[in-house]
């Protein structure tokens, strides 16, 4: 489970890194010319194992999910940056409940899905090299996390829904393509939410669930 002062820690990081990078690049003049884009991205994403509640502790541990995206964007005419409006969904299966509730431990077999729809708001800088052109950027927004039948056995721990404020920071390369108005990148991305408030069904006990997630993406921008 992230503590909440890392996950704070790293948000005001990647807003620091993203208005300093903003400002050494003020001068810089932008080769493309301004215009709106649309990127696609889809990867694998590795959720965190993460889940405590008072009274009731326990760890979920997932396989390797997939992720996907579809973004608008708008590149600005001078400046290096870029905004967008990205869709987000990633889904992943629990593979086991680590530490499980008291009177669960004998019991070996778990399943369940978590998946996320989240639509954010990004900003992005690209730093000038030709060709490679590495990128930065965050983003905010909301997410609906949803957690289906999250069972041990037979028997079902907690099923819960939740909308939640999401925040993500990304980095990556976009090459770009000879002639075509396409550029192709590669990205690693890092996903998380407040935390959720459910209620255990079969010990009747609240706990709140941490959300964050790790994302490998690869993708394609064409401009317009």
């Amino acid at each position: 489970m992230l503590n909440p002062n890392k996950k704070s820690f790293l948000l005001n990081s990647c807003l620091s890194i993203l208005l300093i990078t903003s400002m050494l690049l003020i001068s810089t003049p932008k080769n493309a010319q301004a215009g709106v884009t649309l990127s696609v991205k889809g990867g694998i994403v590795m959720f965190e194992n993460g889940g405590a509640g008072d009274g009731l502790d326990f760890e979920l541990d997932y396989e390797a999910g997939y992720a996907a995206a579809i973004a608008l964007g708008y590149d600005l005419p001078v400046l290096p940056l870029k905004f967008e409006v990205e869709y987000l969904y990633q889904s992943a299966n629990v593979d086991e409940v680590s530490s499980p509730p008291a009177g669960f431990t004998a019991l070996s077999t778990f399943s369940g899905e978590a998946t996320v729809n989240a639509l954010m708001v990004n900003a992005y800088v690209n730093l000038p090299i030709p060709l490679l052109k590495p990128y930065i950027g965050i983003g905010v927004g909301g997410a609906n996390v949803n957690y289906s039948s999250i069972s041990t056995d037979n028997m079902q721990l907690f099923d819960e829904s939740s909308t939640l404020f999401a925040y993500q920071g990304m980095v990556g390369i976009l090459f770009s393509v000879p002639v075509l108005p396409v550029e192709l990148m590669a990205e690693y991305r890092y996903f998380a939410t407040t935390d959720a408030e459910s209620t255990a069904d079969v010990v009747n006990t609240n706990f709140e669930i941490p959300f964050a997630s790790h994302l490998a993406l690869l993708g394609a921008r064409i401009e317009f």
